[in-house]
């Protein structure tokens, strides 16, 4: 998980500087979080409880079916969904620390930096 204003600034210091040419980053958050420990911050940030729950595959096939979606692409989705869940995606680095000299932004931060934003969208 990334705060997108780490990506961005990443990316404007790349291509205003020759720093950064030939190299190759992997860009993520200062911390490995699952749904469940995002949606704690996101809960502690917004004062409120909030829950996870997983639906069956089966379910979410169905549905994604239901709307249309042909069954390769539900397929393709259903294999990407797997592979997160069996922490495919779980890598940690530094690299947004090595392009900016400074650390990622929490997802804690972030979520703190948009609570009103959050808080506009569950009350409208």
């Amino acid at each position: 998980v990334i705060d997108p204003r780490d990506i961005s600034a990443v990316a404007v210091t790349a291509l205003l500087t020759d720093d950064h040419d030939n190299q190759a980053y992997t860009l993520t958050g200062p911390e490995l979080l699952t749904t469940a420990d995002q949606v704690a911050r996101l809960s502690d940030v917004l004062g409120r409880p909030l829950r996870t729950f997983d639906e069956p595959d089966s379910a979410v096939r169905a549905e994604f079916l239901r709307q249309g979606m042909s069954d390769e692409f539900v397929d393709v989705v259903m294999k990407g969904w797997e592979y997160v869940r069996e922490g495919g995606l779980a890598v940690l680095t530094e690299d947004v620390e090595r392009a900016l000299g400074r650390p990622a932004t929490s997802y804690k931060q972030w979520a703190t930096d948009h609570a009103a934003q959050f808080r506009q969208a569950v009350n409208a």
